[in-house]
């Protein structure tokens, strides 16, 4: 009976030669072949039980590809969900996940940019980790603004701060900015920008969105930023975008509270809401904690910030907005960037 190496040892030879996938080390080269060594198995799925556990042909070549043969994986949005539940934010922490993890879930492919080769097109590791797409607009300050002032006013229990994807009539997946679960009703809350809403294509998108989803049974409530118009009369609502988070966000609550009329509804103070140094998960941090943060780093101009968010990619924190403007403009217009910054005006 033959005395085969190690799983250890072997891998440590298959990676001295170079091969690039598991039908190389089958079909190798004539020379590789005669000067095989006699103590590594030609098969070794078939020789090492821990072999698919220690990560199968990725492990062993290196090359952190997967062997999925007879294998069924999750879902892209399934697999997605689970790298967030995990606090995996970077293709870093996410190789480190498959090295340390064990065991590593049956159904969660190692290598999701292979085996999810067509959505990584679309958006690559920052969307799969972050569950957005490309050029899509992640939630901004204002988004979790709104989200905050809905667990104030209703209760932790009416928002669901888990689901965030929803599936339409016609199958298609939509990701929402959040749903409001009171008095028997389930409420997606919309909050659209102008900034990025506005266009012809997007207005459009908004609409078939809009509807997909209430033919599936939701309700959707649109909060709009002027000069966006409702797609609902009665239901949507236009929110002046220069007017302060608190003012906005105690718009929106009002109008959900009379559009449905609650009658289980505390009373929320909007300025202590937005001044929350620390808004909910995916949220940007407060004015002033953006501020420490970007001091830290030494910026001087605003310039600086965009430029070195430019730079970083989706290596950016994501808790920190990449144009501080967008995300603290009435802090800025009242304050100065100085302030922010920590520089003379």
């Amino acid at each position: 009976m033959t005395q085969w190496a190690s799983l250890d040892e072997t891998t440590a030879w298959a990676r001295t030669m170079g091969f690039p996938n598991a039908k190389a080390w089958h079909r190798p080269l004539q020379a590789v072949r005669d000067a095989w060594p006699p103590h590594i198995p030609r098969h070794p799925e078939q020789v090492y039980p821990d072999f698919l556990e220690r990560g199968g042909w990725g492990h062993l070549l290196g090359t952190g590809f997967t062997w999925t043969r007879g294998r069924t994986h999750a879902t892209y949005l399934e697999a997605s969900r689970w790298a967030q539940e995990h606090k995996i934010h970077t293709r870093g922490a996410w190789k480190k996940k498959v090295r340390t993890l064990r065991p590593w879930p049956d159904d969660i492919p190692r290598s999701p940019d292979f085996i999810y080769a067509n959505e990584f097109k679309n958006g690559g590791w920052a969307r799969f980790l972050r569950g957005q797409a490309k050029g899509d607009a992640r939630q901004s300050r204002i988004e979790a603004c709104v989200r905050n002032a809905v667990v104030a006013a209703f209760g932790s229990k009416a928002l669901d701060h888990n689901q965030r994807v929803v599936t339409g009539a016609s199958g298609k997946e939509w990701r929402v900015d959040g749903i409001i679960q009171v008095w028997g009703l389930e409420i997606i809350l919309e909050y659209d920008g102008a900034r990025w809403h506005k266009p012809s294509k997007q207005r459009a998108l908004d609409i078939r969105k809009t509807q997909d989803l209430w033919d599936a049974g939701w309700i959707v409530m649109r909060m709009r930023e002027a000069p966006l118009t409702p797609l609902r009369e009665g239901l949507d609502l236009c929110v002046d975008p220069n007017a302060s988070e608190a003012e906005r966000v105690q718009r929106v609550i009002e109008h959900v509270r009379a559009c449905f009329a609650f009658h289980d509804f505390h009373e929320v103070n909007a300025e202590t809401v937005v001044s929350d140094p620390a808004l909910i998960a995916n949220g940007f941090v407060s004015f002033e904690e953006a501020g420490k943060w970007a001091q830290k780093q030494g910026f001087r101009t605003m310039k600086e910030w965009r430029a070195s968010a430019r730079a970083m990619g989706t290596l950016w924190p994501s808790h920190i907005p990449k144009d501080p403007y967008s995300a603290y403009k009435a802090q800025i217009q009242q304050y100065g960037s100085g302030v922010l910054l920590g520089v003379a005006a």
